[in-house]
C-alpha cells in the first residue's frame, strides 16, 4: 500500500506551547466547500504582531514558522488535512531549531490523524534518532520499509538507528540489505564500518572503507569518515592519506586541510 506525503516546510518551541488541542476538539464541517479551510479567522495575538498562513509556509524563519503555525493550530477550527499540513510544517521548524522533541511529538500528532503518513514517519524516526531514542527511531523505519521494502535508503537508516542501540548485528544484516538492494551505494559500506568501528574491530572497518572505495573513489564523504576514524585510531599514515584524498577531490576543504596541519603536515596540497 503506497503511503501519503504531506507538505514540508521549516522551525522552533520558545516559551508558547500547544493549548493542547486535540483532533477531536476540531470541528470538520462537512458541509464547507473546498476552499474554505478555516471555520472562523483566526484571532490575532496581542502586542501587534500580524500572524498570516504566509509565516507559517515561508522558509526564512523557523522561529517565525513556528509562531505563525502555533497560533493557527490554537485559534481555528482547521479541516483534519489542513491541520496535518501545518503541524507538518510546524515540525519541520522544531526540527531545523534543533527542537527534536518538539518535532516528534507534531509528526506524532500528525500519525493519529493519518498513521500512513510517510513524512510523518520519517521526520519522527529522524527527530526520535537524533534524540538518541534508537529501538523508537527503528521502529518507525520498519514501519516505512514495510510500506516500501524497495526503499534501500530506509534500510540503511534502520542500520544507522539499530547500530546507536548497540544492535549490530541486526544493523550489519539492514546494510547487506541494502547493499542487495542497490550494490553501488557507498554509504552502505561506511554504514558497516561505522558498525565495526562501534564493535572495536578496526580492520573489519578498514576492509569495508576499501569496498566503498572500489565501488567510487571519488566519494568525499567516505574518505572523511575514514579520516576521522583512523585519527581516533592513531593510524597517523591512514588519516594523513584520507585528508589528502579529501583535498584531492576538494582543494577547498578547509576541514580536512586544518586535520593535515594538526597531524605535522605544515603546507597540505
Amino acid at each position: 500500500m503506497e503511503l501519503r506525503s504531506a507538505n514540508q516546510i521549516d522551525h522552533r518551541r520558545r516559551m508558547f506551547t500547544n493549548a493542547g488541542f486535540s483532533a477531536s476538539v476540531f470541528i470538520v464541517l462537512l458541509a464547507a466547500p473546498a476552499a474554505a479551510q478555516y471555520a472562523d479567522p483566526p484571532q490575532q495575538p496581542a502586542g501587534g504582531e500580524v500572524l498570516t498562513l504566509k509565516d507559517c509556509e515561508q522558509t526564512d524563519s523557523a522561529p517565525l514558522v513556528v509562531r505563525a503555525c502555533t497560533h493557527f493550530l490554537n485559534t481555528s477550527r482547521l479541516e483534519p488535512a489542513e491541520r496535518v499540513r501545518i503541524l507538518i510544517l510546524r515540525a519541520v521548524g522544531w526540527a531545523k531549531e534543533e527542537e527534536f522533541a518538539a518535532a516528534a511529538d507534531d509528526y506524532s500528532a500528525v500519525l493519529q490523524l493519518e498513521p500512513d503518513n510517510v513524512k510523518a514517519l520519517e521526520g519522527r524516526a529522524d527527530a526520535r534518532h537524533k534524540l538518541g531514542q534508537f529501538l523508537k527511531a527503528a521502529e518507525d523505519y520498519t514501519r516505512l520499509i514495510a510500506h516500501n521494502p524497495g526503499n534501500d535508503g530506509y534500510f540503511r537508516s534502520r542500520g544507522l538507528a539499530r547500530m546507536g542501540a548497540h544492535r549490530y548485528d541486526e544493523a550489519l544484516a539492514d546494510f547487506d540489505k541494502s547493499l542487495a538492494l542497490n550494490p553501488t551505494e557507498v554509504e552502505a559500506y561506511m554504514g558497516r564500518a561505522q558498525v565495526f568501528n562501534a564493535m572495536k574491530d578496526r580492520e573489519k572497518a578498514k576492509a569495508e572503507f576499501d569496498k566503498g572505495i572500489a565501488v567510487n573513489d571519488r566519494y568525499l564523504p567516505l574518505f572523511w569518515m575514514r579520516g576521522e576514524m583512523a585519527r581516533e585510531w592513531g593510524d597517523k599514515e591512514l588519516a594523513l592519506e584520507s585528508y589528502a584524498k579529501v583535498l584531492a577531490i576538494n582543494s577547498l576543504h578547509e576541514d580536512a586541510r586544518r586535520r593535515m596541519f594538526y597531524l605535522g603536515v605544515l603546507h597540505p596540497p
